[in-house]
C-alpha cells in the first residue's frame, strides 16, 4: 500500500505525505467503528491504566468476564442459563457456544459447531485437523 497512515479519526487517515484519505477499507477488528474511535480508546487506555494483563489467552480477566456476561445477556431468556462461551483455543465438545478472535478461527469453530449440534448434516472435517472441508448438502 503506498499510503503510509501517520494519523487517523473516525473515516479518514493522513499519509505521511500531510494528505487525508477517505478510509474505504475499515473493517478489520475495531477498525470498523472508525479510527480511534472516542469509545474504543477510552476502554483501551482504561485497561491500560488498570494493570490487567494483555493478550491473556485463555485465563480469565476482568474485562473478560465484563465481556461475556454482556455477550450472554443478549441472548433470549433461559438459553444463557445452559450456555458457556469459550474464547480462543481449540473446541472441546463440551462448549456450547464457542466464540473466535478472527474470521479464520471463528468459521472453523462455527463448522465444529455444525458437526456437534446439527441433525441434517451428516459430517462435517475441521480445517484445523488438516483435512479438507467436507459438508454435505443434505437431500
Amino acid at each position: 500500500m503506498p499510503i503510509v497512515p501517520v494519523e487517523a479519526r473516525g473515516t479518514r487517515v493522513r499519509g505521511s505525505d500531510g494528505r487525508w484519505y477517505l478510509d474505504c477499507l475499515a473493517a478489520a477488528g475495531a477498525m470498523s467503528l472508525g479510527w480511534n474511535h472516542p469509545v474504543v480508546t477510552k476502554a483501551v487506555t482504561r485497561t491500560l491504566d488498570s494493570g490487567e494483563p494483555l493478550l491473556s489467552l485463555d485465563f480469565h480477566t476482568p474485562a473478560r468476564d465484563a465481556f461475556v456476561e454482556a455477550l450472554l445477556g443478549t441472548l433470549p431468556p433461559g438459553l444463557a442459563d445452559d450456555c458457556v462461551v469459550h474464547l480462543c483455543a481449540p473446541f472441546p465438545q463440551e462448549y456450547r457456544c464457542p466464540f473466535g478472535v478472527g474470521g479464520a478461527e471463528s468459521m472453523d469453530l462455527a463448522v465444529q459447531s455444525v458437526d456437534i449440534f446439527a441433525t441434517v448434516v451428516e459430517r462435517v472435517q475441521s480445517s484445523r485437523r488438516s483435512d479438507p472441508l467436507e459438508v454435505p448438502c443434505p437431500t
